[in-house]
This record gives structure tokens, sequence and C-alpha cells, in this order.
């Protein structure tokens, strides 16, 4: 059986436009944390490339699509690395209580204004972001703020000049009476 990880065109430059994208999130990890949750994590960009670079962090894949997932599943297991994969929608993770304190982590799934809804819980229980980010990071930010009050940071990426790794902590919904 046979479908598309990543896109064809992406293809010729793999190694810097999935593995260095990933990797480069190793150095912006914040202290104090040591689990890490990957939203729509697809090929396992950033999820499998943070694991191997740091097999003393406690990962979660959260892939919505089962071939996807199976795939994880299995490269995971080739790989000898203890990851736990989610077969579901982020928005239906549920862990335990005493497991509420992670990095959320996500490449191309949605707009920042998404991905904080679909966070929210999290935010609210200590946790916090790192949200790769094209382009267009300003509008996003820009257009999330509309509904959410959150500190940020904006780390230039390494593989591309324009784009933007998003830390993100102390989400609040901002009341708009």
């Amino acid at each position: 059986m046979k479908f598309n990880l990543i896109s064809k065109s992406s293809t010729k430059n793999l190694w810097n436009r999935h593995i260095v994208d990933s990797a480069q999130l190793i150095k912006s990890l914040p202290e104090g944390f040591n689990r890490f949750i990957d939203i729509g994590s697809g090929a396992g960009f950033p999820g499998l490339v943070l694991k191997i670079l740091n097999s003393q962090l406690d990962g979660h894949l959260v892939e919505s699509n089962t071939k996807k997932a199976n795939f994880l599943s299995d490269t995971s297991k080739l790989l000898g690395l203890d990851l736990k994969i989610h077969n579901l929608r982020f928005e239906n993770l549920k862990l335990p209580k005493d497991e509420n304190k992670f990095i959320l982590v996500s490449r191309a799934v949605s707009s920042l204004n998404k991905l904080i809804k679909i966070s929210l819980p999290f935010f609210q229980t200590g946790s916090v972001a790192l949200f790769h980010k094209g382009e267009k990071w300003k509008e996003e930010i820009s257009e999330a703020n509309k509904f959410w009050s959150f500190e940020f940071k904006a780390i230039k990426s390494l593989t591309n000049k324009d784009s933007r790794i998003l830390f993100l902590k102390n989400v609040l919904i901002k009341n708009n009476d």
C-alpha cells in the first residue's frame, strides 16, 4: 500500500525542509518540561525527530489519519523509540490528570488561532507551545490576538528567513465585552 507522507515537491529538499526544520526545535525546548505532544504528526515531523535527538523526552504523536498513525507506530518501533501514538484528532485527546504540563508542537497543521483554540485545555494546565509558522506569521499573531491573550516569542527559523517558530505561554481567552 502506497500513500504520501510528504509532498512530492519537498522530497528533493528532504533534509532541510523536514529534518533540519524539525530538529531546530530542540534548542528552543524550555527548561522544566520533558514531555511533548506533536499535534497532527503526519510523517513524524517534528515529533519523531525530537525523540531521536533526545530519547529522554516523553513524546506523544497525535495523528487522526489511520495510515499515517500506523506508519508512526511502525517507524517508532523500528527505530526503538518509546513514543505514544494516538490515532485520533487532537481535540479528542484525553490524558491522565497527572500528565498536564507539555510542550505542544506542530508543523503545517492549522492557523495559530485554531491551534490555540484546540490547545486551550493544555494551556490552562501550564503547557507551552512551539508552533512552526510560515511567512504570514505576523498576520496569524494579529488574528489570534483578537480572541486570545498570550505571551510569545518569535524565533527565527533556520530553514526559511521569513518563517518563525512561535513560543507561546500564558494563553487566556480574551473577554471581549
